[in-house]
């Protein structure tokens, strides 16, 4: 093992010598974890510490320099209008054939074209005739977002 096992090790070697204290500072530990009295079979036995083990071993670990670096979070989804949100998720269900929304800015930096554009993609079959979309500024988004 490497230094730092070796340190750890003759520090456990050195505290296990005397057995007595060893015990004691365990069962301590071992006591103070929560709800470890439910686990005894009689409530009324101590807890005892039958044999203590060394083993050494090395982890083999990464420098966190030699990581890869996290993905980055996306960037939050674009805010809606509540009038937008509730009529992209009643489309399917009104079915218009008619879609006026004049002077109304549906293009970036809001999601209100993408959100229309959700609800004409639930409807089951294609029931608009005609989008009068006036003064919207959709922008590139907004138009490839309503061509798909």
């Amino acid at each position: 093992p490497g230094v730092r096992a070796e340190w750890a090790s003759a520090s456990l070697k050195h505290a296990m010598a005397d057995a007595e204290q060893f015990t004691a500072q365990i069962i301590m530990m071992i006591s103070s974890l929560p709800h470890i009295f439910d686990f005894r079979m009689d409530a009324h036995e101590n807890v005892e510490l039958l044999r203590a083990d060394l083993e050494e071993y090395d982890v083999p670990r990464t420098a966190t320099c030699l990581l890869p670096p996290p993905e980055p979070e996306p960037p939050p989804p674009p805010p809606v209008e509540e009038d937008i949100r509730s009529l992209s998720k009643n489309m399917q269900f009104a079915k218009p054939t008619l879609l006026q929304m004049p002077n109304r800015v549906l293009g970036p930096p809001s999601g209100n074209v993408q959100a229309i554009a959700e609800g004409l993609q639930s409807l089951p079959e294609p029931t608009v005739e005609e989008i009068g979309l006036w003064k919207c500024f959709l922008g590139d988004v907004g138009a490839v977002s309503l061509a798909n």
